[in-house]
């Protein structure tokens, strides 16, 4: 607020806050300047704080820096428009969680809208000394036994463990020399088989044309 020549008051006032939240503010002070448009004077009154938070928090000090006395660094006062010379920013907005990303070392990471991202979980890999000694189940699913022996938690990409694929259709766990060895001995079979009825079907024509 302009109170005189070069001369300004500044105060906050309660802040407007949705929801639940509520709380209270105060802070004034006072701002002369030079004939040049630098700060001749500032003055803070009060300092800035928000007090009285509904969700528990702690009482909020904030700290502002008009700039330095004859100097151009902060507040000026010059004709024509207002502009923002500088903005130094020491924290972030609220933000809403939007999801989860997964490394292939396994980190979660959550993700939110003002941009920060925060990881939260870690995801460990099991391992099988014996991994043949598993008992095959319905479902590309294995369970444990003796021969495979107990399972042992490691990080991924540490001990010899896998990495993570993550955002990735799970592979075929089928063993392609076994299937293609399966493929060859039906094929074989599907082959005799054949060759039998053509046989069998030469003999039946053989005897047609005995008859006649």
């Amino acid at each position: 607020t302009k109170t005189g020549t070069n001369a300004w008051s500044y105060a906050s006032g309660n802040p407007t806050l949705g929801g639940a939240v509520t709380g209270t503010s105060a802070g004034s002070g006072t701002i002369t300047f030079n004939g040049d448009g630098t700060p001749a004077t500032i003055t803070v009154g009060t300092a800035f704080a928000v007090t009285g938070w509904t969700t528990g928090a702690n009482n909020t000090a904030l700290t502002i820096n008009l700039g330095t006395v004859n100097a151009t660094d902060g507040a000026t006062q010059f004709a024509g428009n207002f502009t923002i010379s500088e903005i130094n920013q020491d924290g972030d907005r609220f933000g809403i969680y939007s999801g989860v990303s997964i490394s292939e070392a396994g980190m979660v990471t959550a993700l939110f809208s003002n941009g920060a991202r925060q990881d939260i979980y870690q995801l460990p890999l099991g391992m099988f000394r014996n991994p043949s000694g598993l008992e095959a189940k319905d479902g590309n699913t294995f369970v444990q036994t003796n021969n495979s022996g107990n399972f042992q938690l490691n990080l991924a990409q540490t001990g010899g463990a896998g990495a993570v694929s993550p955002a990735s259709l799970e592979a075929s766990t089928v063993d392609l020399a076994e299937e293609f060895t399966n493929m060859i001995v039906t094929q074989r079979a599907y082959s005799a088989n054949a060759k039998i009825i053509t046989t069998a079907d030469d003999m039946l024509e053989e005897l047609i044309r005995i008859k006649r």
